[in-house]
């Protein structure tokens, strides 16, 4: 499996409401930190990230991985 299957299942099972069950680890201040890394993601950088994989360094991107 590629990264942009990956993604893209993810992708898939959030939208069918049952994604919260991915990040059963993680506690809610561990979501929240992540929320404000995605948000600082811009969608240039997330467009490059879906066809070649590079995280640019993005924590967001790395922690998805």
């Amino acid at each position: 499996m590629d990264r942009r299957q990956f993604v893209a299942g993810v992708g898939a099972v959030a939208a069918t409401g049952v994604g919260g069950r991915l990040f059963a680890a993680a506690t809610e201040a561990d979501l929240d930190v992540w929320q404000r890394e995605t948000d600082l993601v811009s969608p240039e950088v997330y467009g490059k990230y879906l066809k070649d994989g590079d995280t640019r360094g993005c924590a967001s991107l790395d922690r998805l991985e």
